[in-house]
């Protein structure tokens, strides 16, 4: 039997600025990655995310650099949770499609076998 094996899906870090400049960038990009991989989707509407990411942004830029810092870090490790995988979910299904197995009790009797069987 052929193993089959699962990759991780992956997220771009620069999706709207290719080469971010200063905090604002990183923090937008960093935004759009955690936003991409919360919603399973490598490639939202960049419009919407950018409007998105600056809406965020307005909330966070009054802060300390270095608090800022911290938020992109901790936005670019944002985790991607195993039930993003297809194949989890179609387990499930595949399983409540299966008959379920005869019990051993419902098996039927077999007769004894008789001495004058001949070999």
């Amino acid at each position: 039997m052929k193993q089959t094996y699962f990759k991780e899906l992956k997220y771009s870090k620069n999706y709207l600025i290719h080469k971010p400049r200063n905090l604002y960038e990183q923090y937008v990009n960093a935004y759009a990655f955690s936003e991409m991989v919360k919603s399973y989707n490598k490639v939202p509407n960049k419009k919407e995310l950018q409007l998105q990411a600056q809406d965020s942004w307005q909330k966070v830029k009054m802060k300390d650099k270095d608090i800022i810092q911290n938020l992109i870090y901790k936005l670019l490790h944002t985790s991607i949770h195993s039930s993003s995988y297809p194949f989890i979910s179609q387990k499930k299904s595949i399983e409540s499609q299966r008959p379920p197995l005869a019990s051993i009790n419902n098996l039927p009797k077999l007769s004894e076998p008789s001495n004058n069987v001949q070999f």
